[in-house]
C-alpha cells in the first residue's frame, strides 16, 4: 500500500476536494499534463493478465482527432495517473495509480465526440510484443531467445525488459526480482520461442514461487506469492 499521510486518512472519509492528474508520456518525454479527464474507472485484478486497466473520459472535443494517430496513439502512447485530496489550505496529496499503454480509444459522436480511452499495465505491452501477435502490436521480436541452462531469474529479467523503450542500454522501465526468491537452471531444451511472452513469464514465476507484475510505478515486479494469514490486509492482495 502506497503511504499517505494520517491527513490523508482523516480527510478522505469526511468531505474533501479530489483531484485526479493524468500525464501522457511516448517514450521518457512527457507530451502533455493535467489533461481534463469527466469520467474514469480503474480495476485492480491480480487474476488479470494485466492487473491494472480501465478507462478515462477525456473533457476536451479537442483531442478526439489526436487520438488515432497523435497524442493518445495506441501503443506508443503511456499515460501516468495519480489520483487524491486538495485541502482546504490549497495543498495537494496524490498517490501513484499506474502507469499504463494506451490501447484503444473512441468518440461517440452523440455525445459531441468525446473521446474515451482504454488502457492497461505494462503487461500489456510484453503479451503484445509476442511473436505470435500479428494485430498491429507495437514490437515483433526478431528472434527467439533460447534459455537452456540459463538461470530463471536472467530469463523472467529478459522477458520483462525487452518490450520495453530504449532496451537494453536505457530501459525505460526496471526489473525487480525479491533476493530471496530461488534462481534454479532451466533444463536443456527450454525456450521462449513464438509464445506469448506474459505466459512464459508467468510460469517462470511459477518456477520460483513468485507472482509478477507492475506497480504503480511501472516497474516489472517478481515477490514470492504472498502468504495468507489473519493478518494479511486486503491491500497486499494488489
Amino acid at each position: 500500500m502506497y503511504p499517505v499521510s494520517s491527513r490523508f486518512l482523516k480527510t478522505i472519509r469526511r468531505s474533501g476536494d479530489r483531484k485526479t492528474v493524468v500525464d501522457v508520456y511516448q517514450g521518457a518525454v512527457k507530451m502533455a499534463s493535467d489533461i481534463p479527464v469527466i469520467d474514469g474507472s480503474l480495476k485492480v485484478d491480480r487474476n488479470s493478465r494485466s492487473r491494472r486497466s480501465g478507462s478515462l473520459t477525456l473533457g476536451d472535443p479537442s483531442f478526439f482527432p489526436k487520438v488515432s494517430s497523435g497524442l493518445f496513439a495506441p501503443y506508443s502512447t503511456e499515460i501516468v495517473i495519480r489520483s487524491g485530496l486538495v485541502y482546504t489550505d490549497g495543498s495537494e496529496e496524490l498517490v501513484p495509480l499506474g502507469v499504463f499503454l494506451v490501447n484503444d480509444n473512441q468518440a461517440d459522436e452523440a455525445e459531441g465526440l468525446i473521446p474515451t480511452i482504454q488502457f492497461f499495465d505494462r503487461a500489456h505491452r510484453v503479451y503484445e510484443t509476442s511473436t505470435h501477435v500479428s494485430d498491429g502490436g507495437p514490437l515483433m521480436l526478431p528472434t527467439n531467445h533460447p534459455f537452456s541452462g540459463s538461470p530463471a531469474q536472467t530469463a523472467i529479467e529478459t522477458i520483462l525488459s525487452y518490450p520495453a523503450p530504449g532496451w537494453p542500454t536505457n530501459t525505460l522501465w526496471g526489473v525487480y526480482i525479491d533476493p530471496a526468491l530461488s534462481n534454479p537452471i532451466l533444463p536443456g531444451g527450454s525456450f521462449e520461442g513464438d509464445t506469448d511472452r506474459w505466459q512464459v513469464a508467468l510460469d517462470l514465476a511459477e518456477i520460483m514461487g513468485a507472482d509478477v507484475y507492475f506497480d504503480v510505478f511501472g516497474s516489472a515486479v517478481v515477490k514470492p506469492v504472498p502468504g495468507i494469514t489473519p493478518d494479511t490486509k486486503s491491500t497486499d492482495a494488489v
